[in-house]
């Protein structure tokens, strides 16, 4: 009896050490995107763990304030 209660409780810790993990790539991930967007505060990487759905959100509508983004003209390309 008490080694399934000893599985069961292991088991349990390897889940959410598995989870945890999978919830740090994604924020990292996420925080990528907002790294080359111009914006490296350690906070959006938080926001990304612990909300990964509204992390993900604020880094699409986040404006670009990197040097890095192109330039758009209204010119057309020569062939």
């Amino acid at each position: 009896m008490k080694s399934g209660i000893i599985f069961f409780i292991g088991l349990g810790i390897v889940v959410l050490a598995a989870i945890i993990y999978v919830k740090y790539y994604i924020a990292k991930q996420i925080y990528e995107a907002y790294n080359f967007k111009g914006y490296d505060e350690k906070k959006y990487f938080l926001i990304s763990f612990f909300f990964a759905t509204i992390g993900l959100l604020l880094a699409i509508a986040l404006p670009n304030k990197s040097k890095n983004n192109q330039t758009l003209s209204d010119e057309l390309p020569e062939l």
